[in-house]
């Protein structure tokens, strides 16, 4: 039962690993394209 637990969480993991790199990278480019149309007067928290 633990194992089947397990292999269920690695699977969502392997599957959840690349939308996570995507989208944190999506993040970082719109915070940096939102920085320099503010002249960096804009600080995302």
């Amino acid at each position: 039962m633990y194992e089947q637990i397990v292999s269920v969480y690695v699977e969502f993991l392997q599957a959840a690993i690349p939308f996570a790199i995507v989208f944190g990278f999506g993040n970082l480019c719109a915070s940096v394209i939102l920085r320099a149309a503010f002249g960096g007067r804009l600080v995302i928290k």
